[in-house]
């Protein structure tokens, strides 16, 4: 055999190597019980391109005793389907089989608190089908039981059902599983080949009209990120209301995005609201570690107005008399209120990273260095996640978040000269690259791939990685497929009226890690979420403005 033919056969087997790995599924967290065990959808890793117009179809075994591994194996495999859909399958549960066929009878869709209670199989189920994008479900049964179809409801994609304690299958077809879109479901026993006949030929006599949660995914995925932007902008960066750290990002990212656009309304609506708050409460000390925060709009200012720099410095300033009255040994130094939690790396690191840089003060270069390095030395796990607290070890997800933000923005102004904070900064995302999910997301607890994708984790991190892209501390041949698929997910989690998907509340440092299971997670407007979001996009707009993808 010629040198040719070698290279050629060698093209050959690459390729045939690289369409079975497509074929592979991968597997994705969908729940997490009260023993911290995470469970998990197999799922064709095609699933998560928007651009890949295949049906999505979610097979949910709904018996006890079935081959149902082999079944979804079966059908991923089929020639006969492989070019109009692709499959993500749910076994049981390990230790529910007495219990699973009944939950999925009745009780849909679920209320109350997410992700707690007794209702929370159901919550992450139903969520899940919306959070992935779905066509359609296959509860599979036994090979005796019928064949049943429900196409979905002619009706608003997001009115609730009136009836309650319906089964999946019908609850799907009447009410879109997280807000996104409607779901057929079919209950088909566990016969492969029938199975393949038979989903060959479903979508010629579909009479639905409805949208379905994959198209409606999938079509807020392929939104320019400029129109991300500017919902995010016009629904939550309206003023600036109070001295925290959630509308302070949320008007830093207005700023830039106006800047970005050429929009000189943006940026005035942002210098006019601060000013008014900055007027009304001149010696607005800080009483809080998200107050601290929040006077990061001040430096931001001070650093675009260079005509009213010094009145913006001095504004900042008001949070960092701890740190200017501060006299002992800097690396001891910790500002207050930070509660012994990992969100206070972002709550004052950055604020004393611009405002040392903007006044070119060593003295608060080295506090900065020790107050981030000393919540390091608190909070950072050997695996080289941080815990948020010494109350508990959970890696909780913002809790993490906030420690990726914090160092990212503080890099920026301090530079990458700084090879203590670098070296923080680089650790931390490499631990968190290695627990990011197939669909591009971190989670709740960022160990625990069963408990829920979070959305304003995800945020902070794909902004901070994608900083670090910008700016050199990180290689993009490393790193761009993680922010690129960050982005993907988010964007496919952010309605057209600014609604976000799995917000985490509002959350103080916690006893036990189902503590951090239970937060509630958010589905609708909230102001924390569409801050971080604004963040991220806003990087990624300018990214894309730069000429990269």
């Amino acid at each position: 055999m010629n040198r040719l033919c070698v290279i050629q056969a060698l093209t050959l087997l690459a390729f045939a190597a690289s369409v079975s790995l497509g074929d592979k599924p991968v597997r994705v967290g969908w729940c997490v019980d009260n023993l911290a065990i995470s469970h998990y959808c197999e799922i064709d890793e095609e699933w998560y391109e928007p651009n890949d117009n295949r049906k999505r179809i979610l097979l949910i075994q709904a018996a006890p005793d079935l081959d149902f591994a082999n079944f979804a194996r079966h059908l991923r495999g089929s020639k006969e389907l492989g070019t109009q859909m692709m499959f993500a399958s749910i076994p049981i549960p390990k230790g529910m089989d007495s219990l699973w066929p009944e939950m999925l009878s009745t009780g849909f869709p679920p209320s109350g608190e997410f992700y707690k209670g007794q209702d929370a199989l159901r919550q992450y189920l139903w969520r899940f089908i919306g959070a992935i994008g779905t066509d359609a479900i296959v509860l599979v049964r036994q090979m005796e039981s019928k064949t049943i179809i429900a196409y979905p409801a002619l009706l608003d994609e997001t009115s609730p059902v009136s009836t309650e304690h319906i089964s999946l299958l019908a609850a799907a077809t009447m009410t879109a599983p997280g807000k996104t879109g409607l779901v057929a479901s079919i209950e088909h026993p566990c016969h492969e080949a029938e199975a393949v006949e038979f989903l060959r030929h479903f979508y010629d006599d579909d009479p639905s009209e409805a949208r379905t949660s994959a198209e409606v995914v999938r079509s807020r995925q392929r939104r320019p990120t400029k129109e991300i932007c500017a919902i995010l902008v016009n629904e939550y960066a309206t003023s600036f209301r109070s001295m925290s750290y959630i509308p302070s990002l949320t008007l830093r990212a207005k700023h830039r995005f106006g800047l970005l656009t050429l929009n000189a309304k943006l940026q005035q609506q942002v210098l006019s609201s601060v000013t008014n708050h900055a007027d009304a409460n001149p010696n607005d000390t800080p009483k809080s570690g998200s107050a601290i925060g929040g006077h990061l709009i001040y430096s931001y200012l001070a650093s675009q107005n260079h005509r009213d720099a010094k009145k913006w410095i001095d504004y900042s300033m008001l949070a960092l008399k701890p740190a200017l009255a501060f006299e002992g040994n800097s690396e001891q130094f910790l500002m207050p209120f930070h509660n012994e939690m990992s969100d206070a790396v972002f709550m004052s690191g950055p604020l004393l990273a611009e405002i040392a840089d903007l006044t070119d003060s060593d003295r608060l270069k080295s506090l900065c260095t020790a107050h981030i390095t000393n919540m390091a030395k608190m909070n950072l796990r050997p695996d080289g996640l941080h815990r948020h607290s010494p109350l508990d070890s959970a890696a909780w997800g913002r809790g993490n978040g906030f420690p990726a933000l914090g160092l990212a923005i503080s890099l920026d102004a301090l530079g990458s000269e700084n090879q203590e904070l670098l070296a923080l900064y680089k650790d931390h995302v490499d631990a968190l690259l290695s627990h990011q999910d197939a669909a591009g997301m971190w989670h709740q607890v960022v160990d625990h791939p069963g408990s829920y994708a979070e959305f304003t984790s995800t945020c902070m991190i794909g902004y901070s990685i994608l900083r670090g892209i910008r700016n050199g501390w990180l290689k993009e041949i490393k790193y761009q497929d993680a922010v690129s698929r960050a982005a993907n997910a988010i964007k496919g989690r952010i309605g057209e009226d600014g609604s976000l998907f799995d917000v985490c509340t509002g959350t103080g440092k916690q006893k036990t890690l189902l503590d951090y299971f239970h937060r509630t997670a958010i589905l609708g407007k909230d102001a924390r979420g569409g801050a971080m979001a604004l963040t991220f996009m806003v990087e990624l707009y300018e990214w894309e403005l730069s000429g990269h993808e």
